[in-house]
């Protein structure tokens, strides 16, 4: 940590910031010409260089004893800096008050020339650790004994680890990036990632349900109005794995669910530079797609499918919940890429949605509870005309979602996205266009 102190008369400061690093362990003092630089050789010192030569050498008293200080909290803390850090500003501050109280003393003889001239003179000492003592001088006229001493004295420290750790610190922390391992020491070398960090690996993992649910909240906001990058960096850390897990221990309780399903609902559609749930979500041309499948993958594997079913089940009276299930629900099974494009693992999904967690049922009793829902018909539209394109789910459909397509589309006759999607669905199940196993050869 730099520590920058300066006094000036009878008021101390002390000011501290950032570690920036540490010279090597040793004494350096002063050249002798910096020490006599003043003086005239073989001419008798007037007292204009007397005074000075004496600050000077009270300077040098400050750097011996502030050195030998820290030679020896460095020889007792065995390579570390936490004796450094131990150091409290208070001792600091009565340390360099004592240091000023010698230099008062000093000056305590000389009397101030009211007809002379201003003068500056500054002295800067390096010593050891990388501590810098920055003297300035004001002085009215001809330096005497008995002229006028205004001293600022500047000492800056550097306190860091030591000389044999200071080689490799950097190429450490670079390391450390690339370690998964490792989230919070490389989310905090990440400015734009530290509030995400947070967010995931501190209020998330509280125990207060209230903490919880805002951590979640504010994921879902920074997700929906962030950038790709931004998404990218809580993908990078895991954050979908957090926001699973999250879900899984409070499945009771319905802000925490809700929250969380908007965050994973958002980080998909902006995974990508896109907003889902927008009118453009459920485009099935949309070429950026391919960079969907590992966070897809990754939040089935978390466990995302089951998690999100049971949101929907455990809340049937909460239309947001219903709602951002649903979105979150569409993204994990493709809904919104060309048919093309989905993965194994999605079709794999769609198959265990349907035939183990009787998924177009729940679809269609929301579909019905909230008819006059628009968000949420367009979801279920937009879910139900993706399972569509797999051949295998054709007469369940027809037998239970073509009513519930077909009231969507009377309900909301004005909605451009709910007519797309039903058009989509309805070519699909009466084979007005080939389903996508017939185009990719593959079999549901």
């Amino acid at each position: 940590m730099i520590d920058t102190t300066t006094i000036q008369g009878e008021e101390a400061s002390v000011a501290s910031s950032s570690t920036t690093g540490t010279a090597s362990i040793g004494r350096r003092y002063l050249p002798h010409h910096l020490l006599y630089h003043n003086s005239v050789p073989n001419s008798p010192p007037d007292s204009t260089t007397l005074a000075s030569q004496r600050r000077k050498d009270q300077l040098i008293v400050v750097a011996r004893n502030m050195e030998s200080l820290l030679e020896k909290r460095a020889s007792t803390s065995a390579g570390t800096n936490s004796d450094e850090k131990s150091l409290s500003s208070l001792e600091k501050r009565r340390r360099l008050a004592q240091l000023q109280n010698a230099h008062d003393d000093t000056d305590a003889d000389i009397s101030r020339d009211p007809h002379a001239a201003t003068i500056k003179e500054e002295t800067t000492t390096e010593v050891a650790l990388g501590m810098t003592i920055t003297a300035s001088h004001h002085h009215h006229g001809t330096r005497s004994r008995d002229s006028p001493l205004d001293t600022t004295i500047t000492v800056k420290t550097c306190f860091g680890a030591p000389p044999s750790h200071i080689e490799n610190a950097k190429t450490a922390n670079e390391e450390d990036d690339d370690v998964p391992g490792l989230i919070t020491d490389s989310c905090h070398k990440r400015q734009g990632s530290s509030l995400i960090c947070k967010l995931l690996f501190e209020e998330l993992q509280k125990e207060e349900p209230k903490s919880v649910a805002r951590a979640a909240e504010k994921l879902g906001s920074i997700f929906k109005h962030g950038n790709p990058q931004e998404c990218s960096q809580a993908v990078s850390l895991g954050g979908h794995s957090v926001l699973i897990s999250a879900m899984k221990k409070w499945s009771q309780h319905e802000p925490i669910v809700l929250h969380c399903s908007h965050a994973i609902f958002r980080m998909i559609g902006t995974y990508t530079k896109r907003c889902g749930g927008d009118n453009d979500s459920q485009n099935d041309d949309d070429e950026e797609d391919e960079d969907r499948f590992d966070l897809i993958e990754g939040f089935l594997v978390a466990g995302a499918l089951e998690v999100l079913v049971n949101a929907l089940r455990n809340f049937p009276r909460s239309s947001e919940v219903q709602l951002f299930g649903m979105g979150a629900l569409g993204n994990l099974l493709g809904a919104g890429m060309a048919a093309a494009l989905v993965s194994d693992t999605s079709r794999q999904a769609a198959r265990e949605f349907v035939e183990e967690h009787y998924g177009v049922s729940l679809l269609v009793t929301i579909m019905t509870r909230f008819a006059h829902k628009p968000k949420v018909q367009e979801f279920g539209c937009w879910i139900v005309a993706r399972l569509a394109r797999m051949r295998r789910f054709h007469g369940i459909l027809k037998r239970e979602a073509l009513v519930a397509v077909s009231t969507a589309v009377q309900n909301n006759p004005k909605s451009a996205t709910i007519n797309k999607q039903a058009s989509s669905f309805m070519a699909s199940i009466f084979r007005l266009r080939p389903a996508s196993e017939e185009q990719g050869g593959r079999q549901g």
